[in-house]
């Protein structure tokens, strides 16, 4: 039997989600949780729906600041790039090569959008929400976006906003 690189991420990603799940880590508070690390995978085709192309598994993703984000080049031909009008104002930026993972330490909270350099306009864009205060997520809406990008981070921001209604919730009580 052969495994993929992909069969071999879903089984290490399932055999940490069985390791967390009695572990005291999700019982602690973000202010005392140690910096964790998060995955996102740079693919062709959606393990969902097959009819998505060029997507990052997954396309939001809500983190704390100090966490590290890996984006894994499962699939050829992908990167990772913050897009500079797309993030908070002295934000973490980034900038991956073409078919290589990156990580990057994430610390300034905000929201940040990025997207896959060859295959932007094809909706290759994603959301990456940082600790509470999200101050700039609105913004993030007002940017201009071509091609297919403009659908797809359309259907972003209705899948985000009930999530950040309820972060920015959580975070006042």
């Amino acid at each position: 039997m052969r495994i993929t690189r992909r069969d071999g991420l879903k089984y290490l990603g399932a055999t940490g989600l069985v390791t967390l799940a009695g572990s005291p880590l999700l019982a602690q508070t973000e202010e005392t949780a140690e910096p964790m690390e998060h995955m996102i995978e740079m693919l062709n085709q959606d393990p969902e729906n097959p009819r998505l192309r060029q997507v990052y598994n997954p396309r939001i993703l809500h983190i704390q600041p100090g966490d590290t984000v890996t984006w894994v080049s499962v699939d050829r031909g992908h990167n990772s790039e913050v897009d500079e009008d797309m993030m908070p104002e002295d934000g973490t930026m980034w900038e991956g090569a073409i078919n290589e993972d990156i990580s990057v330490v994430m610390e300034v909270e905000g929201a940040y959008g990025y997207f896959c350099t060859p295959h932007r306009t094809a909706g290759m864009v994603a959301l990456l929400l940082v600790g509470n205060e999200l101050a700039n997520y609105e913004d993030l809406k007002d940017v201009r976006q071509r091609g297919q990008a403009a659908r797809i981070w359309d259907a972003i921001f209705e899948e985000a906003d009930p999530m950040v209604e309820e972060i920015r919730a959580n975070a006042a009580s």
